[in-house]
């Protein structure tokens, strides 16, 4: 009688679980995963997957926020907005903030209005901040490109000559 009872109960739990695997799939694939992890190895499969840590692929932010903390003093980053209309101005720049740490944050963000397509020197500061990421969300936010000048860009190939520079390489005619 009392195999006639548990045979019963084994039919059904094995119904149970056929008309769960035919009705909710997802669940039946979990539960048998559950069900057969405490045989993984057994077997003398040697296939197991382990998980191994992907390296972190740094997003756009977080690449320009590591350009920002890379500013030394009297550096800019400048960028063109690509829509000036709906911020009010055409170009943002980024600096070290030259009373840091005595008075501000770290870092200026400052807004400049073009004069012949060029920025016209006049910075109005945006906001201060000491985090780089939060000023690179700002940069991305307003869809800005980077910008240099023909100078800034000479100078950061080290080509441009000062006045001084010049003068000292012609020799003095007396």
């Amino acid at each position: 009688m009392v195999t006639i009872v548990v045979l019963m109960a084994v039919g059904c739990l094995i119904i149970a679980a056929i008309m769960l695997a035919f009705g909710y799939p997802q669940v039946y694939t979990k539960l048998v995963k559950l069900a057969m992890k405490p045989f993984q190895g057994i077997s003398g499969n040697t296939s197991n997957k382990t998980s191994v840590a992907k390296p972190h692929k740094a997003t756009s932010s977080e690449v320009l926020a590591g350009k920002i903390e890379q500013l030394t003093a009297g550096k800019t980053l400048r960028y063109k907005i690509t829509e000036p209309e709906a911020w009010g101005c055409n170009f943002i720049s980024v600096e070290l903030n030259s009373q840091f740490p005595e008075r501000g944050k770290k870092y200026l963000f400052s807004r400049e209005k073009m004069a012949n397509g060029l920025p016209d020197g006049n910075k109005c500061s945006i906001y201060d901040s000491d985090s780089a990421l939060e000023i690179a969300n700002s940069i991305i936010e307003r869809k800005a490109v980077p910008f240099a000048t023909a100078e800034e860009l000479l100078a950061s190939f080290g080509t441009v000559a000062t006045k001084e520079k010049k003068e000292a390489a012609i020799p003095s005619k007396k």
